[in-house]
């Protein structure tokens, strides 16, 4: 079994600002896409005038694999020379489970940003940020065969395949 875990955490600048039209409001991008909340709701501006805003942005990925796989040997002479001839199969499967947000916060002058607790959320066309949690599963399954006949003791040929 294999296990892949790691957690992110970048502070960057953000495309959330206060509303032209209603400053004690927050926009995305543009001075009219309201910046929601993670209930949908857009946000109330908590923040400064002079406050230089970006974001937190948190991911998390974790991968578990596990797998088997099973072959068997045979080391019969071939017209009189030495071969090995292989023959398995094997099957994989793995988890990944994705998670990613973004906390509203303050850019200090030591570039960096200070949370304020408030997580964006979808914001609608064109623009669509939030939170994002997904699960997919891979499984692959594979039956392979190698043989090696030895020609001479200086000469091998070896052929080999998987599907």
């Amino acid at each position: 079994m294999r296990v892949f875990d790691q957690k992110t955490l970048d502070g960057n600048p953000t495309g959330t600002r206060p509303c032209a039209a209603a400053p004690t409001f927050l926009c995305f991008r543009d001075d009219s896409t309201p910046a929601n909340g993670l209930n949908g709701a857009q946000l109330a501006n908590p923040f400064d005038p002079g406050a230089v805003l970006g974001e937190n942005d948190r991911t998390t990925t974790r991968s578990t694999t596990t797998g088997v796989s099973l072959q068997a040997t045979n080391s019969d002479q071939l017209f009189g020379h030495s071969n090995k001839f292989v023959i398995g199969g094997s099957f994989d499967s793995s988890v990944t489970r994705f998670s990613a947000s973004a906390e509203l916060g303050t850019i200090d002058s030591n570039f960096v940003v200070s949370g304020s607790g408030i997580f964006l959320g979808q914001s609608g066309a064109p623009v669509s940020i939030g939170p994002v949690a997904l699960r997919t599963t891979n499984q692959y399954s594979g039956l392979y065969a190698l043989d090696t006949l030895d020609v001479t003791n200086a000469l091998s040929i070896t052929a080999g395949g998987r599907f």
